[in-house]
């Protein structure tokens, strides 16, 4: 969850609270949009590469097949679920310091109650993250927390260089 206080931060040359100085940083959801297109248009290209005709016979047909997840991609949702977790703690800090700046995230809107931001950003992704990552193919699985934890990662790094912590 990034705050928009933190988007005003060091860009050279840019009046800070203007649209570039707001645009100008790379965010972390486009990072993480992009390598998902970048993995898919891959496996788009090794399917063409095998079989021009048709994509499902290019694709092992185990590739949709659904398994009991395997240790490795428990340990990946863990990883994104911990995630989520640092980011609602370190809004949680921001609410604490009296919510400077506006909260970004459409779902909590600007100025977003506790409960609001437990439930709404943290109970509810969770719930939603391990329900879908439960229901996809095994080979379709590990891709879901690897993309969240790559959006997330960033999040709570850029919290954290705002000045945002984990605290108990």
């Amino acid at each position: 969850m990034r705050h928009t206080a933190s988007a005003d931060l060091g860009v050279p040359g840019v009046r800070p609270g203007s649209f570039p100085s707001l645009s100008a940083r790379i965010r972390p959801s486009g990072i993480a949009f992009a390598v998902l297109m970048g993995a898919l248009a891959a496996l788009s290209s090794a399917a063409r590469a095998e079989d021009a005709v048709s994509l499902p016979r290019a694709v092992p047909a185990a590739f949709f097949e659904w398994n009991q997840p395997t240790a490795g991609e428990i340990v990946l949702l863990g990883v994104a679920e911990a995630l989520i977790i640092v980011d609602v703690l370190q809004t949680l800090d921001w609410d604490r310091q009296g919510q400077p700046g506006a909260e970004i995230n459409p779902f909590l809107g600007r100025h977003p109650s506790r409960a609001k931001i437990i439930l709404m950003g943290g109970v509810l992704p969770g719930l939603l993250l391990a329900a879908a990552w439960y229901a996809l193919p095994s080979g379709w699985r590990a891709g879901l927390p690897i993309g969240v934890g790559i959006a997330e990662s960033g999040v709570v790094v850029a919290n954290h260089l705002d000045g945002l912590r984990v605290r108990f």
